[in-house]
């Protein structure tokens, strides 16, 4: 290798005490072993990161910083990301480093909430339309930054794709179960009303064979009594 290369790597978890920040690879025998400089978020001095209008990456730092100390409260995560983007912007940080730091912050956010994801991508949006003057610069420049730009959109319509598909399987799904309770429904209730009606015409055969009994006994006792007085 004709030319020395570095590395930093910044760290928004706490330092570890047998932590060894290296990167460790062997391939085919062969094995690459770098130790690399390391910063880590909780360590640096928010006054002295906010001070450095200069460095785009401090700024992105200080950022990071108080997303981190916001913990769960996930509008102040959203809000520290719109300032990161408006400072960015006054400082007049180059573009390519605008979006960059942009998708790094973001990335801390780490947002849940639908509607603050919605939010936050109508200000990558706005982010993308200032920065069109991307397009001019050198392409192996600009097209990893592209490509995430256009995987960001791609997955932000798939979700939408998808949650439109559920939408329409829940509706077509609770009006299949609907038809089918209202079928069942209807079943049980002609079934109940046939039984009642059956039970009905069982309950009006006793009681007519009961008073047909009651009249036989009544014509046989008649029929005596008139022998009877015959007799007599």
């Amino acid at each position: 290798m004709d030319r020395p290369f570095t590395a930093l790597a910044i760290r928004t978890t706490p330092k570890e005490k047998s932590e060894e920040i290296v990167y460790d690879t062997e391939c085919f025998g062969t094995r690459t072993t770098f130790s690399y400089l390391t910063v880590y978020v909780d360590e640096l001095e928010e006054d002295k990161l906010l001070v450095m209008k200069w460095n785009p990456v401090a700024l992105a730092v200080f950022c990071a910083k108080r997303i981190l100390k916001a913990g769960n409260d996930e509008i102040k995560r959203l809000n520290y990301v719109k300032e990161l983007f408006r400072l960015m912007k006054e400082r007049g940080h180059a573009d390519d480093a605008r979006i960059r730091l942009a998708y790094f912050v973001e990335g801390i956010a780490n947002l849940k909430t639908e509607v603050l994801l919605q939010e936050a991508e109508l200000e990558m949006d706005k982010l993308y339309r200032e920065v069109d003057v991307m397009y001019d610069q050198d392409p192996y420049e600009v097209a990893p930054i592209l490509m995430r730009i256009l995987d960001r959109k791609y997955h932000r319509w798939k979700m939408q794709q998808l949650e439109d598909m559920k939408k329409t399987v829940e509706a077509e799904v609770k009006a299949k179960v609907e038809a089918e309770v209202r079928e069942k429904v209807k079943a049980e209730a002609k079934k109940e009303v046939k039984e009642k009606v059956k039970k009905a015409k069982k309950e009006v055969k006793e009681v007519s064979e009961k008073w047909q009994s009651k009249l036989a006994e009544q014509a046989a006792l008649i029929a005596e009594l008139r022998a009877r007085l015959g007799e007599n």
